[in-house]
């Protein structure tokens, strides 16, 4: 048991887990015109789904990658949402946002993110983030794929 208890730092935690709570409550981008709230997604059920996919298909692959880190990309990786909403890529597109203007709304959630965190633990959720953002690993490119396998 860690005998060095800090409540500031669990209060800062239980803060951005009500911030990211918003997830659930962030719908995603859809060209369906009029469609039943019922069958919306949001980002929280999206990442949810995308989280499962990286269990299941690592696993079923075999594949050579650290699947606890993957799982932690997966979970991370549409975070900052809970701040912007989602910005698809077919908005970036049809011209209605630029492709700079959703990275710099997105990195400014981040860092809005990540100091809501005590200072280690910000940093993780972070540089997660910025891994799936770069792809730079195995793991992120990885979960980038599934990600855009989950379209429904």
């Amino acid at each position: 048991m860690n005998n060095n208890f800090n409540s500031e730092n669990l209060g800062k935690i239980f803060d951005f887990l009500h911030k990211v709570g918003k997830l659930k409550l962030t719908f995603r981008f859809s060209e369906v015109k009029n469609m039943p709230e019922d069958l919306k997604d949001s980002s929280a059920a999206h990442s949810w789904r995308l989280v499962l996919m990286v269990f299941i298909v690592a696993d079923e692959l075999n594949l050579d990658i650290n699947i606890e880190h993957a799982l932690e990309i997966a979970i991370i990786h549409d975070i900052v949402e809970a701040i912007t909403g989602d910005i698809d890529q077919v908005l970036i597109f049809d011209g209605k946002v630029s492709k700079e203007e959703k990275q710099r709304n997105e990195k400014e959630a981040m860092e809005k993110l990540k100091e809501s965190l005590p200072l280690k633990l910000g940093n993780k959720v972070s540089n997660l983030w910025n891994e799936y953002e770069g792809s730079p690993t195995k793991e992120a490119k990885f979960v980038k794929a599934l990600d855009k396998a989950v379209f429904w």
